[in-house]
């Protein structure tokens, strides 16, 4: 695994249990809360150990990113390449929303280890399979993942904020919407009552499918037939 030292007898194991160990403190403490010291505190050992194993808290966050990744289920390789997106996404979103900023440690750290490698060459499988060469199969791979990686993050936001139990109170939380004169605003006026929709499983679905419709209809996908049909062959 990337950022670590390989000279202890069962180090596997040994870095196993370390960054189990964090993505632990993770949840319980968030990202602002998790530190080295904070880690070997938790693990019964001094700091100076802790970075005998992994290099600094960076090299810690892409290990924890890579535990995070391989919670993930990788879709059914059969299925057609824009369902083989969808169930990777939303496998991905449930995953990030398992684990307290899981979205901010992805964002944070580049892609690095066996399972988030797998995951990557799984999502550009698909859109190559979608028919995107070269750079534009990285670009739609990158799309999806910035979508549901920024999505999550603002669901951290949203449920970061004081919860109130009914729409009246969230609509003094947003004043300005609230007192609007309809003759000014008229569109904001109708659709107030939409304006703060709780249902984030329904805006990600309807975000998602909106890309993905965006990408079967995208005229770079014009020789996506001809490896589809080579592949199957």
């Amino acid at each position: 695994m990337a950022g670590t030292r390989r000279a202890l007898t069962g180090e596997a194991l040994e870095i196993d249990h370390i960054v189990r160990t964090a993505l632990e403190l993770l949840d319980q403490v968030g990202l602002d809360g998790l530190s080295m010291r904070h880690l070997a505190d938790r693990l019964g050992i001094r700091a100076a150990t802790v970075y005998w194993y992994v290099r600094d808290k960076h090299a810690l966050l892409s290990l924890i990113a890579d535990a995070i990744c391989a919670e993930i289920q990788p879709p059914d390789p059969t299925a057609p390449w824009s369902a083989r997106l969808e169930a990777l996404m939303g496998e991905y979103r449930r995953v990030l929303l398992r684990h307290r900023d899981a979205a901010h440690v992805l964002a944070a750290t580049p892609p690095a280890g066996a399972a988030r490698l797998r995951l990557v060459d799984i999502s550009l499988g698909a859109v190559l399979d979608a028919g995107f060469k070269a750079s534009d199969a990285t670009r739609a791979g990158r799309l999806l993942v910035d979508y549901t990686t920024g999505f999550v993050q603002e669901e951290y936001i949203a449920a970061a904020r004081p919860s109130s139990p009914t729409n009246a109170a969230d609509a003094q939380r947003l004043p300005t919407i609230a007192h609007l004169e309809p003759e000014a605003y008229p569109h904001i006026a109708e659709l107030r009552p939409y304006l703060i929709d709780r249902d984030g499983d329904a805006r990600f679905a309807f975000g998602l499918r909106v890309i993905l419709n965006g990408l079967e209809q995208h005229p770079a996908r014009r020789y996506g037939s001809l490896r589809a049909h080579a592949r199957d062959e």
